[in-house]
């Protein structure tokens, strides 16, 4: 039952070792919750049943993460606000670098 549950997995969790080692741990875990040594099939689905809510709820918090371009997108304009009201030489050529830098970067991307 936890091979198959691990061998099952989506590719973004992707079924490492690391993996069954850790859906192993945590019905060993449930197990002794149970005051047992050893992990029945219903101890397994109720342990493979939290894993599964787990790696949805940090599913769902990697979506929320926001894209590497987005992110190089909003330095960009920021560095271009700030070269606005930049009056020293040398932090006016600082700045140029960096948006150069991030114009690059911006293309470089797929």
């Amino acid at each position: 039952m936890i091979i198959d549950y691990w061998s099952g997995l989506d590719m973004k969790i992707f079924p490492t070792n690391r993996v069954l080692e850790t859906i192993v741990r945590v019905s060993m875990g449930y197990a002794r919750l149970h005051f047992s040594n050893v992990v029945t099939a219903e101890i397994a689905k109720e342990a493979i049943d939290f894993l599964t809510k787990m790696y949805q709820v940090t599913d769902s918090y990697h979506s929320l993460c926001i894209d590497k371009k987005d992110i190089i997108s909003a330095e960009l304009e920021a560095c271009e606000r700030l070269l606005k009201y930049t009056v020293n030489k040398i932090d006016r050529e600082t700045i140029g670098k960096e948006i150069a830098e991030l114009k690059i970067a911006l293309d470089l991307m797929p």
